[in-house]
């Protein structure tokens, strides 16, 4: 977890199978698919982002070390390597549409799926994603690490161009 001492969690494997398993029907996850690891690897985040890919028959994307905190790094791999699931915290998330909002070329036009988790996730960020990527699906998962990863599912329809947070 992210508060007081790092712990580890056993999780049974039908659980996590579970969870991979819904995503991957969920949005239609297939060998066509590459998703870009941002995560480190000991986030619960990260074992979707593996074994839900290689599941499907799709391909991981790592971010190498150099990388691995540089969001205009992200933004040349996920371009270059056509990366069509992004899995992620949201303050990741931001970093990338950061830095795509201040270039010319965007996000490109490879990614059809972004699932955050982990934190809150700030009601600009399905609009500012569908501006860049407007075919792109955009989820919030939650759940507790002992149940596997996610176990809510909220996705975010045709966002409107104006969102205010409630106070």
């Amino acid at each position: 977890g992210s508060t007081g001492t790092p712990k580890g969690v056993e999780v049974p494997h039908r659980a996590a199978m579970n969870t991979i398993d819904d995503i991957n029907d969920r949005f239609a996850v297939g060998p066509e698919d590459r998703s870009l690891t941002v995560a480190a690897l000991e986030f619960d985040i990260s074992v979707y982002d593996i074994f839900g890919l290689y599941s499907a028959g799709g391909a991981v994307i790592a971010v190498d070390a150099d990388d691995a905190r540089d969001p205009a790094g992200w933004l040349d791999l996920l371009r270059t390597h056509r990366a069509s699931i992004l899995t992620c915290v949201p303050s990741a998330l931001d970093m990338l549409l950061t830095v795509a909002e201040e270039g010319s070329a965007g996000l490109g036009d490879s990614l059809r799926a972004v699932l955050l988790g982990g934190d809150w996730v700030g009601v600009d960020l399905p609009r500012r994603l569908h501006a860049l990527a407007p075919g792109a699906r955009f989820a919030g998962l939650g759940g507790s690490t002992e149940i596997a990863i996610h176990g809510t599912v909220c996705e975010v329809v045709d966002p409107p161009a104006q969102w205010t947070s409630v106070p």
